[in-house]
């Protein structure tokens, strides 16, 4: 399943009616609790508290962030010319208009995710937010000179983001298809040797490779996942180290076992124990301890190309390491079920970028969160229309006042308003 999130990026419009406001059960959970206050956490956790200051979400809770969508790129075409892998989006451009230079009839980027990794990417380092739900949830930057939240659509930062890539489009770097094909489509052009560049994640990095070896040959391509391009706010990470979560029927309070769920759920999804025991399975069945710690997959288990031999799959067959139960934990056991390959891309992102930072919190009440949604949802629609326009060039540039003006008919000045109360009102009540 592919993420429309990343991390910590769910959006903050959570109903709370009938859901059990599990921040008053926290002294029940001594797991979450301990790694609360050990990773220093409190902030992030701020996001995620309503109006009435209650959380209604338990999030899975990363010791360190985790980055994972970037770019694949065919590394051999860029070794021809000896160029280096590009670390910004100008070097992007550069590296592949080089390519296509001497290969023209090949594609630059053509994209798998309709371009919206693409777009929430370039939004993270450009200091705004895009990419529909992939990253465009309250549609606001925060703007330090005024104190105050902005509407992102419509910035200067915005404005930059999307004349980098309409520049990608002109340049012939960026294919338009992109945000129109389907995945099969653009996974079919990169892995027959007819674009140079895709959107890619962890998983699909070891399975671009296993096809490749079929259509191209093995020897004849090597394929690189770049790091996160920056830009002008920076080498950035998006999100935060929350990820997905669990919310809990209000009406489950009532239960004579609704203690003993709760311990279990801080066992299961908070633990050491229990977050090893969701992702690797069981010890001596589907996967060997050493002295020193190492974990290995038993003979036949296989998971993401980490045991390729093996014939059973540790998600499909045995339901372990799956989206809804492993999430979040120590460093240590995330990339204890990397490859090489991906554990190196890791320890050069922690190295070379840094985590956005966290907005500041401005939950909504239930008034709020109506009049917002009514607004937001056709603002979101628009933006994105627009946006795409701009960049693939259906509309010129010459236009983006107009188009700010369009965006302010519908409603711009309204959400804001409603946005920078709700801060206001958590500052006044919370300091």
């Amino acid at each position: 399943m592919i993420p429309k999130t990343y991390p910590g990026q769910e959006s903050s419009f959570v109903s709370s009616g009938a859901i059990l406001a599990v921040s008053d059960y926290f002294d029940l959970m001594p797991n979450f609790q301990k790694k609360v206050k050990e990773w220093e956490m409190d902030e992030e956790l701020d996001t995620l508290r309503q109006a009435d200051g209650s959380i209604y979400v338990l999030p899975g809770l990363h010791e360190e962030i985790w980055p994972d969508y970037t770019f694949e790129i065919r590394k051999d075409l860029l070794d021809e010319q000896g160029l280096d892998l590009p670390t910004t989006w100008e070097e992007l451009q550069d590296v592949i208009a080089k390519v296509q230079e001497r290969h023209p009839d090949m594609k630059g980027i053509s994209d798998r995710f309709e371009g919206l990794s693409m777009l929430n990417l370039a939004a993270v380092s450009y200091g705004t937010q895009s990419g529909g739900s992939w990253g465009m949830t309250t549609m606001a930057e925060w703007d330090e000179d005024s104190d105050s939240f902005i509407f992102c659509g419509t910035s200067d930062n915005y404005k930059a983001m999307v004349t980098m890539l309409r520049g990608m489009v002109d340049a012939g770097v960026l294919d338009p298809d992109s945000f129109t094909q389907d995945e099969d489509t653009a996974v079919n052009t990169f892995t027959t040797g007819k674009s140079i560049a895709i959107g890619t994640n962890s998983q699909y990095d070891v399975t671009y490779e296993t096809t490749m070896k079929e259509t191209l040959g093995e020897g004849n391509f090597e394929v690189v996942k770049i790091l996160q391009p920056a830009g002008p706010a920076g080498a950035l990470i998006g999100g935060t180290r929350l990820e997905n979560g669990i919310m809990i029927s209000a009406k489950a309070a009532d239960d004579p076992n609704f203690v003993a769920m709760m311990q279990f759920i801080d066992w299961l999804w908070y633990s050491d124990e229990g977050e090893e025991f969701a992702k690797w399975g069981v010890e001596g069945t589907t996967y060997n301890k050493d002295a020193d710690g190492t974990r290995t997959l038993v003979d036949d288990i296989n998971y993401n190309g980490l045991n390729p031999a093996g014939d059973k799959d540790l998600r499909v067959e045995y339901g372990f390491s799956g989206g809804v139960f492993a999430y979040g934990g120590t460093t240590e056991l995330l990339h204890s079920m990397m490859l090489d390959k991906e554990l190196a891309w890791q320890e050069e992102m922690a190295a070379t970028h840094t985590q956005k930072e966290i907005d500041p919190p401005a939950p909504l009440d239930e008034t709020q969160r109506e009049q917002a949604t009514l607004l937001l949802t056709p603002l979101q629609d628009y933006v994105m229309q627009e946006t795409l326009k701009f960049i693939t060039g259906q509309r010129d540039l010459s236009e983006w006042d107009t188009y700010v003006t369009e965006c302010e008919a519908k409603g711009v000045s309204s959400y804001m308003e409603i946005l920078n109360a709700a801060r206001a009102t958590y500052v006044e009540n919370n300091g």
